[in-house]
């Protein structure tokens, strides 16, 4: 094969898959360019999402759940259907249409429900999910981010002390240094040498365990920019974390699930049971399913006695003996098929033990709740203790920066010893490791409260910097901020011949952009997506491939064509020219949307900023048609309507009025980031 057809050949497997050198164990790895790449820890928690099986599996799951659902909600109706049907058979084997006992009643009111449950409940652990894989990136770039700048300013030291070694070692020759200073230098340089080498061995490891997150060798050819947040967390907002993360917490979502579901089924049969038996026959047991309902403890024994005393009375008509003409019949012969304990044969101590369940499910909440409070509380305590500790030694790392230059400017002129200089210089490149690792502890604290608060955190999130230099010849280790800007990552799913690439932009970036484009060749593959979105697409069968690029958007403004490396499974993008619209703010005010498992209904509460004066509410859709009526809804209240205006709230409009019923504004539902904006 000659030269030409052989290059032409790798050409066009290459373009097969757009990136074939992210085949990632299934192709030798591509040799990395001598340039380093810069990665962001945003960019790494995409790529860690775009990965994890977990995910994958917990949206397979929330499709089987909703075909589930669908099935059993048709099986359900054809059973209900059979039983209540007259139906026949060509061998004269007649069946009358049955009334349902408590069990199929059951079934048929209460299974829906609760498969609908399941689909919310796995909804709200795809979200738990995600936070769950932000945070385990999060945390392992810190420490991959703290081994490289260690090892960085090492180096630095050691440099500094090598240079510093050789300087003494000639005035050592020439009389004006001592033995014992040299001996120092050579003890401090050994020293570092051997931390070192640890911190590489480390480093490689943390390197590692981080592309096994995310899915690509960082080992070699990657730098990692600066991770390190700061937020300003007054304590008038520990309350609004609390409640935040009692509002989407996962495991204390499952259980007021739980304690929910069990309500419904404490109801359902309370409710079944008296429609079968009376209001009267039911006033024996009242007070305690009342006390059940309310959280109140029970007394078991004295209930199970009560409820005993309750099927005793209702199955009394058919208890003893029935005279008919001279024959004295069990009276047990008349009794129905439903009648008296019948209707409850399966399981007659069914509403006791819901009653029971349901006490039990709600002090499970209640004690969640309380240990879910405790944690945020301690949490951020941690974070303040954690804070204080990084901006003190941020603080004592300036003094002692001080402190060693007046020292330096003594041992410069004799008036203190090499000795005396030295212990400064130690302490202050001492402090600097110190402060390195207070703000990677720092960070860390703030990371994990906000994966414990389900994100409320991230929005106060504001990044830092550091400096460390080392002492010796004044030269100054700064971390370049070269990762800044608008990032591109790229995935393949080999199994499926699938890519899938996506965007990574800064909330700090100058530039407005919405929305991305790929084009191959003059071909654009794909729709134009948002760029919170990615482009998912079936690998291109192309013999080459002569320009790959993403073009770039402000709304329907153009911004920018940015060609990438199709070899690079992340990298930077050059936006040379673009568009920025200076626009007001028209953000008033936030929402939560949920749908309610209970009663099937979407519940939506509005928050508006402090500044609006609005005290009243309704919603309408574009043509003005008013969901419900145009009665006006307290700003507190919580609006509630089919949950099938969930998938369509950016199409309403909510309409604000004044305290005397004036329409002060209309606004519309922002479902990216679930905020309120005024209409344009």
């Amino acid at each position: 094969m000659n030269l030409k057809r052989k290059r032409n050949r790798i050409g066009r497997w290459l373009s097969v898959l757009l990136a074939c050198s992210f085949l990632v164990g299934s192709f030798p790895t591509i040799p990395a360019k001598a340039a380093n790449r810069t990665l962001t820890v945003e960019v790494a928690k995409n790529m860690a999402l775009a990965k994890s099986s977990d995910y994958t599996k917990q949206k397979n799951k929330l499709a089987l759940a909703k075909l589930q659902y669908s099935q059993a909600v048709k099986a359900i109706k054809l059973k209900e259907k059979n039983q209540r049907t007259f139906r026949w058979s060509p061998l004269l084997n007649f069946k009358f249409p049955e009334k349902p006992d408590l069990t199929d009643q059951m079934e048929y009111s209460y299974k829906p429900l609760e498969l609908q449950s399941e689909i919310d409940t796995i909804n709200h652990s795809i979200t738990d999910c995600v936070y769950g894989i932000y945070e385990e990136v999060e945390l392992q770039f810190v420490e991959v981010y703290v081994l490289q700048e260690r090892i960085t300013f090492n180096e630095n030291r050691i440099a500094s002390c090598e240079t510093s070694l050789e300087k003494n070692k000639a005035r050592l020759m020439a009389g004006l240094a001592n033995q014992t200073d040299i001996d120092t230098l050579e003890k401090k340089l050994e020293t570092l040498n051997s931390t070192l080498l640890s911190d590489k061995r480390s480093f490689e490891s943390a390197k590692e365990k981080l592309g096994g997150l995310i899915g690509i060798d960082v080992s070699t050819s990657y730098t990692f920019q600066n991770p390190f947040v700061d937020a300003d967390l007054s304590r008038n907002v520990e309350e609004e974390l609390i409640t935040y993360t009692l509002e989407h917490d996962d495991s204390y979502y499952q259980t007021q699930t739980a304690t929910a579901n069990g309500l419904l089924q404490l109801n359902t049969n309370y409710n079944l049971m008296k429609a079968q038996y009376g209001t009267a026959n039911m006033r024996i047991i009242d007070s305690f399913v009342t006390q059940a309902k309310k959280g109140e403890k029970l007394d078991s024994p004295a209930f199970k006695l009560k409820f005993e005393q309750f099927l005793n009375v209702v199955d009394s008509p058919w208890q003893g003996k029935k005279k008919i003409l001279f024959i004295r019949v069990p009276r047990e012969w008349f009794k129905g098929a439903i009648d008296g304990i019948r209707y409850v044969e399966d399981e007659p101590y069914v509403l006791y033990e819901s009653a029971l369940e349901y006490q039990s499910l709600y002090n499970d909440e209640q004690a969640q709740k309380k240990e879910l409070t405790d944690s945020v509380k301690s949490s951020y305590d941690n974070y303040v203790s954690t804070r204080n500790s990084s901006q003190a030694l941020e603080t004592e790392v300036k003094k002692k920066a001080e402190e060693l230059r007046k020292a330096a400017l003594l041992n410069t002129t004799g008036q203190m010893t090499y000795e005396e200089y030295e212990q400064v210089q130690e302490e202050y490149e001492e402090l600097q490791m110190d402060s390195l690792d207070a703000k990677a502890a720092y960070s860390e604290v703030l990371y994990s409260l906000d994966r414990l608060t389900c994100g409320a955190v991230s929005s106060y999130f504001k990044g830092t910097s550091i400096t460390m230099s080392a002492a010796e010849g004044g030269q100054s280790y700064v971390v370049e901020d070269e990762g800044e800007g608008v990032y591109y990552y790229i995935r393949s799913l080999v199994s499926d011949n699938l890519f899938e690439i996506g965007l990574s932009v800064p909330d700090s970036m100058d530039i407005s952009l919405t929305d991305f484009e790929l084009w191959v060749d003059g071909v654009q593959v794909g729709e134009r997506t948002n760029v919170t979105k990615t482009i998912r697409h079936l690998a291109l069968d192309v013999q080459e491939v002569n320009r790959v690029f993403i073009r770039l958007y402000d709304g329907d403004t153009f911004v920018d064509d940015c060609d990438i490396d199709t070899s690079e499974y992340s990298g930077k993008l050059t936006i040379k020219s673009y568009h920025v619209e200076t626009t007001e703010d028209t953000r008033i005010g936030t929402y939560t949307a949920s749908s309610n498992s209970v009663t099937g209904l979407l519940e939506i509460t509005l928050k508006l900023n402090g500044e609006q004066q609005a005290v009243s509410y309704n919603i309408k859709t574009q043509d003005g048609t008013y969901l419900i009526s145009d009665k006006k809804f307290s700003v507190g209240e919580t609006f509630r309507y089919l949950a099938v205006a969930e998938s369509s709230l950016e199409e309403l409009v909510l309409c604000l009025y004044d305290d005397q019923g004036q329409l002060l504004t209309e606004a519309q539902f922002q479902t990216s980031d679930q905020t309120i904006h005024k209409k344009e």
